[in-house]
């Protein structure tokens, strides 16, 4: 005979386990708002606590986004998720931390030109660690 998960788990763990599916359904509902199908995998639910829930994105620019939908999203989710407690939405963003190095872009090289005019004016700065980085940057632009 099988039983149910919810016999197999200690209470404790089986409240984690509803909290979790209740996450991944809030989760499914606020991304069921959005139109723009690009932000969609970006939002996580990740709290709903005493009114409050916390929306997680994966980077500024999407919470940019999100931060002007937020009050039509909260009437939303008032409305049609049922969510009548829904006092404050919250944005979270969780920057992914990678191993990799970033990839900036090539810094472009000054012009012969470009490297005489910062010598010529690092010697009339009176600040000497103004003056060292004005000459550095143009010396260092020369290789």
């Amino acid at each position: 005979m099988m039983q149910h998960i919810g016999r197999c788990l200690n209470p404790l763990m089986s409240k984690v386990c509803e909290h979790v599916l209740t996450l991944e359904t809030l989760t499914a509902v606020v991304r069921g708002y959005f139109t723009d199908e690009d932000i969609k995998p970006h939002c996580t639910v990740t709290s709903f606590n005493k009114g409050c829930l916390v929306v997680t994105v994966s980077n500024a620019m999407w919470a940019s986004q999100l931060r002007y939908q937020l009050p039509s999203l909260r009437d939303y989710l008032r409305q049609h998720a049922g969510l009548h407690q829904l006092i404050t939405l919250k944005l979270n963003i969780h920057l992914e931390h990678t191993n990799q190095t970033a990839v900036l872009p090539s810094a472009s090289k000054l012009s012969a030109q470009g490297r005489q005019h910062i010598l010529h004016a690092s010697h009339d700065i009176q600040h000497p660690p103004l003056q060292e980085a004005l000459q550095r940057l143009a010396l260092n632009q020369a290789r």
